[in-house]
């Protein structure tokens, strides 16, 4: 390979590599805080239940967007997050999405059981 191509397929290597960085860094500022609920699909949609469903989660995530230390919040929605995996068979994502907010919970309340301990 003769050296003037190497020296541009480095600088072109060395420009994608700031691009794609650059580009990571700006959409995963953007990425939301806490999972939402998915739209239910079929029947399940008409189903009674998921209209209570829908008002429990968005009471929940509207309480901890006041206070979004409160632990017991957030275990209560993992919990409904389970629940409504169980009853769409999307299990995938609710439960990354109820891990997601037991971790959160889990590491705000790391502190206070080292001061226990």
């Amino acid at each position: 390979m003769k050296p003037s191509l190497r020296k541009y397929l480095y600088g072109a290597l060395i420009v994608f590599c700031t691009v794609f960085t650059a580009f990571i860094f700006i959409n995963g500022s953007k990425k939301t805080t806490l999972p939402e609920l998915r739209p239910r699909q079929g029947a399940l949609s008409n189903a009674p239940e998921w209209a209570t469903t829908q008002a429990k989660v968005n009471k929940l995530l509207e309480e901890l967007a006041a206070k979004p230390e409160d632990a017991r919040t957030m275990l209560m929605l993992a919990k409904e997050f389970m629940q409504e995996g169980r009853i769409s068979g999307d299990y995938s994502y609710y439960n990354k999405a109820a891990s997601t907010s037991s971790i959160k919970c889990w590491r705000k309340m790391q502190p206070i059981s080292r001061r226990y301990a």
